[in-house]
């Protein structure tokens, strides 16, 4: 009876343990990541310098990265650093071959990157990161009303960019709601119109109407991804139509703006002539192919040749054909991974990057990097959790929150 009772205070005392080392991490997770994209919402504002601000970044990122091997071990990371390995790689080439990148550049996968393999080990806050996303929304509003033009947000970057930092929020809110069992409310894509339509950016626009119609035929309850019913789906339109005359009532000259900045710009814009010479000095050589062509050459090319205005072109031309296909084919294996498991809390935000990509470079060592990887790496990640049943690195209460239902 003695030896029952001491069996059962042992097991006692490690339940409680297990509890506080996974608490720990757990709050130690969520602070890291929630600062990280903080300190680039201030560099977008001009609150801290660039420099500082990437040291910041950089140290953060591989924090993370030792946060989850000493939470996980290695070997649940492996997957992570051969991907990690193999781009850093074809980075470090294609420098040899074009120098379209710095090679200081070569280290920032272990920032923004790191900060993803956080993400695939540890559940996130739901209520924090949709605190975070609001406020960021509020924020952008406010700052537009009281300067009176969207360009008056500026800080070390343009306005382009807020359509950028709302997508990557409501990235974290949907793999935070996913993770919780939470609801993605017909709130947030709302809320991304309005601010899209105010930062008068036509990619962020159409971004923010792609979410909007996937939303209307897509409900995202309680974890799970569901079909609208008719009558639903009607009174879905209805009430985005509303809200979206609503935003224009109180807001009527930021609409205007918006209309006018499509008359005037239509879709067409120097990103085309960009796009133009580039693919034109790649054709011409079988090595500019294989391993990125030198940004310069063209007026366009010199101008811009920190920034082609397209995410897989950047690719191109700092990784190569090979940067291509790595992840193209994490990318194929990702959708349809999502597709199979009617997984949409995934397929929405990442179908909405997927666009905003095509119009600036937002990724492979920048902002979106942080979910583009967990996108990518999920699969993987997945079945490694349904593999081990639970993992060390939840609370013990979500220990299935990566088992699709």
């Amino acid at each position: 009876m003695v030896f029952g009772r001491k069996r059962s205070m042992r097991k006692e005392l490690i339940e409680n343990d297990y509890k506080k080392t996974s608490d720990c991490y757990y709050l130690a997770g969520n602070a890291i990541i929630f600062l990280f994209v903080v300190i680039l919402i201030f560099q977008f504002l001009g609150i801290c310098s660039v420099l500082f601000g990437n040291i910041i970044l950089l140290f953060l990122g591989i924090l993370s990265i030792m946060i989850s091997i000493m939470a996980n071990g290695f070997s649940r990371q492996k997957y992570f650093f051969s991907f990690l390995f193999c781009y850093i790689s074809l980075g470090f080439l294609c420098f040899i071959y074009n120098r379209n990148a710095d090679i200081q550049e070569l280290i920032w996968p272990f920032g923004f990157m790191g900060v993803a393999l956080l993400l695939l080990n540890v559940n996130i806050s739901y209520r924090l990161f949709s605190f975070l996303f609001y406020s960021f929304s509020f924020l952008i509003i406010l700052l537009i009303i009281v300067n009176g033009s969207p360009d008056a947000v500026e800080g070390n970057s343009s306005r382009n960019a807020i359509s950028q930092f709302e997508l990557l929020l409501f990235s974290l809110v949907c793999i935070s709601a996913f993770e919780n069992r939470k609801s993605v409310t017909l709130l947030y894509p709302t809320t991304i119109f309005v601010v899209c339509v105010a930062a008068i950016g036509r990619s962020g626009i159409l971004m923010s109407l792609i979410i909007l119609f996937l939303f209307l035929f897509v409900k995202l309850q309680d974890g799970v991804s569901k079909r609208r019913k008719i009558i639903t789906l009607i009174l879905t339109i209805g009430l985005s139509v509303f809200a979206v005359y609503i935003a224009y009532r109180i807001f009527p000259d930021m609409f205007e703006s918006a209309i006018l900045n499509f008359k005037n710009r239509q879709i067409d814009s120097a990103r085309t002539f960009i796009w133009h010479d580039y693919l034109e000095k790649t054709n011409g050589s079988v090595l500019n192919v294989l391993l990125g062509s030198n940004i310069s050459g063209t007026e366009y090319l010199n101008k811009y040749s920190h920034n082609l205005h397209n995410s897989f072109f950047m690719l191109h031309a700092k990784y190569g054909v090979g940067g291509l296909i790595l992840i193209g084919f994490l990318l194929i294996k990702s959708i349809f991974y999502f597709l199979k498991n009617k997984n949409f809390y995934f397929l929405i935000p990442l179908l909405a990057m997927l666009f905003r990509m095509c119009f600036d470079y937002t990724n492979f060592n920048s902002d979106f990097d942080i979910v583009l990887v967990f996108f990518l790496l999920f699969p993987h990640y997945s079945v490694l959790n349904a593999r081990t049943y639970s993992s060390r690195f939840a609370k013990k209460n979500l220990r299935l929150v990566f088992i699709n239902d």
